[in-house]
């Protein structure tokens, strides 16, 4: 039996560090619930606004190995 744990979260749009910071609790809270698995939405380390797309959208990404990159 696998235990999916799923996360909605209001990112703070370009405030990286803080994201990252609320999505180490959440995966803190997650593993404390015995789960094996963590899944969060799309740019949830960044935020998103339509502002973002286009040549604005590469700006908060990261290359392999970056932060997030595990």
């Amino acid at each position: 039996m696998l235990k999916i744990a799923l996360s909605q979260i209001s990112a703070i749009l370009g405030d990286k560090e803080k994201n990252l910071f609320h999505i180490k609790s959440l995966c803190q809270k997650a593993a404390d619930n015995k789960a094996d698995f963590i899944c969060f939405p799309e740019m949830a380390t960044t935020g998103y606004t339509p502002a973002l797309l286009g040549t604005k959208l590469w700006s908060p990404s990261e290359a392999r190995g970056g932060e997030t990159d595990v």
